[in-house]
């Protein structure tokens, strides 16, 4: 056994300790020693090592296991019980497998006739399915898990990388074929396929989308996610953009370093520089999200290409279609589209990584062309080994959702216009978000096909369209117009460690207001947490707040400050578990730029109070004139620590 591993299991077995409370033993369906089993039992199809696998997993595997299996004991004693041996055979990630092909098989046969068909059913399905009163809670119990999204399956995180690179290799495919030579990524416009009728469509309306494309490189910004070459903290990524430009906004009124390297000089560039870090990062039970990070440099100057971007879109009128920042728009229309059917919506394949850059270079203005291609990544590194980078772009670049999203939205645009001309027919107009894409339900064949010839990979599993009520878009699902996201376990990866228990118990509470309808798994995860954090107070049911809720709820009570003498009850304030962060102060050495990371954080502050002027918290502090209030320089320059502290309400 690895010392990792040992150190794993150390640390687990004090978790375990803490929730070892009879009260908690008595109230679960599975113990923590068949949790452990359980574990190891799928480790060894996911994991290269199954131990290690399970000791940072198997507390998650507790948690999950016993709230499904007390939603299902509240419709079928015996279906909880078939369901619980077969997880103890089998395994907990096969039986979510097989519970979600049931759940695609159903809502694939849920026609507007509801005239479905009898589907093959695993034997210790059928009970459960049999007692529940409504499809909903049919759906409930089949796609519970199916965010499930264990720590350190690193087959799983394997397979996506190959996944990555087989998208990359049909982007070169598909490069070939539309174009000559690496600089002008211009297709052969002579081509009389049926892709560049829709091409000479989908260019127009993005010219029309885009115009009035002016870049300034003023506004980029750094985002809070981590760099290829720096954390988190803005102060860090500043000192790695000082390493390539002296200046903020090349302006010597701003300096930020004492020397700089040069990222281009003629036609040759920093291989380094232009090189995307790959990684993957847990997404679900079957696959993982793969993400390359990008340099803070170019970072920098592709979210300023974002930025005018989406003011392209607002000044021209697309955010009627289109908002970057808001997913309503295609939650309410997949909603609509659940109760009569009139909208379909379109999920497609690894989508952001099947943007080839002949795609992208051909139909894009030429202006935001020019400007995009001096910040892409050349190559990209997975395990040490470069490749050639022949999608336009990968998840982790600023300009890869924006620039997704318009391509996918002049494409049903495009769709919508030609079937008008000929038709003389309106349609619904249709809203995209990233790879979500939503259309009128007349217009679905057609759009699905053009995203075919151009090269995308339409998820048959996840788009619906004619012939079912069943609706899906930016993580909400519908069916005959009832909301059926609300209850599924979190996507996110339960680390059980001491630096991230405090976002976990966050993530359990989030949890319990989901299954506060489940009086069990309520009560269950609620012990659960008191057991991790004995200070757990709690709100009544239904209020937004990061603690518990309970029909009769805990809290402290001080008084509001300045009135600690005064009897009367209005000065009682209600005290209530919050998550917080704190910061330790970072080192006053210099980084590699020559200045320390306050300094630099300082003049990033005072620059872009001399460009953009003051900011405010809302309209009546800007009619009052009071601006918001900074930060400590020192939150912009280190990693915060999470923990729960007692905020008064």
């Amino acid at each position: 056994m690895s010392s990792k591993t040992v150190g794993q299991k150390l640390v687990t077995a004090k978790i375990w300790d803490k929730i070892s409370d009879p009260i908690i033993q008595e109230l679960s369906i599975v113990s923590g020693e068949s949790a452990l089993s359980i574990a190891k039992c799928d480790g060894h199809q996911v994991a290269t090592d199954p131990n290690e696998y399970a000791q940072r997993n198997w507390v998650t595997y507790y948690l999950a296991t016993n709230t499904w299996l007390f939603q299902a004991r509240e419709i079928s004693e015996r279906g909880c019980l078939e369901l619980h041996e077969a997880i103890l055979q089998k395994g907990l990630l096969p039986i979510i497998a097989e519970c979600d092909r049931v759940a695609n098989d159903f809502v694939k046969s849920y026609a507007l006739d509801d005239n479905r068909q009898d589907k093959d059913i695993p034997p210790y399905l059928v009970y459960l399915l049999s007692a529940c009163d409504d499809d909903r809670v049919a759906l409930q119990m089949l796609r519970y898990l199916k965010r499930f999204s264990p720590d350190g399956a690193d087959l799983i995180l394997a397979e996506s990388v190959k996944s990555l690179i087989s998208c990359n290799s049909r982007c070169k495919d598909n490069n070939r074929k539309g174009f000559h030579g690496w600089a002008s990524y211009r297709p052969n416009r002579s081509s009389s396929s049926p892709s560049r009728y829709w091409i000479e469509h989908i260019r127009d309306t993005l010219a029309e989308m885009l115009d009035g494309y002016h870049l300034d490189s003023t506004r980029g910004i750094f985002s809070t996610g981590v760099a290829a070459d720096a954390p988190r903290p803005l102060a860090e990524k500043l000192s790695q953009y000082g390493m390539w430009e002296c200046c903020l906004y090349k302006s010597p009124l701003y300096p930020i370093s004492h020397g700089t390297r040069i990222a281009w000089e003629g036609e040759s560039f920093s291989s380094s520089l232009f090189c995307a870090k790959v990684q993957a990062v847990p997404k679900s039970f079957k696959s993982a999200r793969v993400i390359a990070e990008e340099h803070a440099y170019r970072q920098y100057y592709m979210q300023a290409i974002r930025m005018e971007i989406e003011r392209c879109l607002k000044r021209n009128g697309y955010q009627d279609y289109l908002d970057l920042h808001s997913q309503v728009r295609n939650q309410e229309y997949a909603d609509i589209g659940s109760r009569i059917g009139c909208y379909a919506t379109i999920d497609l394949s690894s989508a952001s990584d099947s943007v080839s850059r002949s795609l992208a270079y051909e139909v894009l203005p030429q202006c935001l062309v020019s400007d995009v291609d001096m910040y892409l990544p050349r190559t990209f590194s997975v395990e040490r080994v470069s490749r050639t980078m022949h999608m336009f772009c990968t998840s982790g670049s600023a300009v890869t959702f924006p620039v997704e999203s318009v391509i996918f939205l002049a494409i049903a645009l495009a769709v919508r216009e030609v079937a008008s001309a000929l038709t003389g027919e309106v349609f619904l107009p249709p809203a995209v978000f990233g790879d979500d894409i939503v259309v009128d339900v007349m217009l679905f064949d057609t759009v699905t096909e053009v995203l075919e010839q151009l090269g995308f990979v339409v998820n048959t599993t996840k788009s619906f369209g004619p012939g079912t009520l069943y609706r899906e878009s930016c993580g909400s699902e519908y069916i005959c117009g009832y909301d059926l996201k609300s209850r599924y376990w979190p996507r996110t990866t339960f680390v059980w460690s001491r630096k991230h228990l405090p976002t976990v118990i966050g993530q359990i509470c989030a949890l319990q207001h989901k299954l506060y309808g489940t009086f069990a798994a309520r009560k269950f995860l609620a012990l659960i947490v008191r057991s991790l954090e004995p200070r757990m107070t709690s709100h009544i049911a239904g209020t937004e707040c990061v603690d518990l809720w309970e029909s009769i709820p805990r809290f402290k009570v001080r008084r509001a400050p300045g009135l600690e003498s005064c009897e009367d009850p209005r000065a009682e304030r209600e005290v209530h578990l919050n998550l917080k962060t704190r910061y330790r102060y970072p080192s006053v050495e210099p980084t590699a730029t020559g200045y320390n990371l306050m300094s630099l954080v300082e003049m990033w502050r005072y620059s872009t109070f001399l460009r953009l002027g003051p900011t405010f918290d809302g309209e009546l502090e800007r009619l009052l004139g009071v601006s918001s209030k900074n930060s400590p320089l020192h939150h912009d320059c280190v990693d915060g620590e999470t923990f729960w502290g007692y905020t008064a309400e």
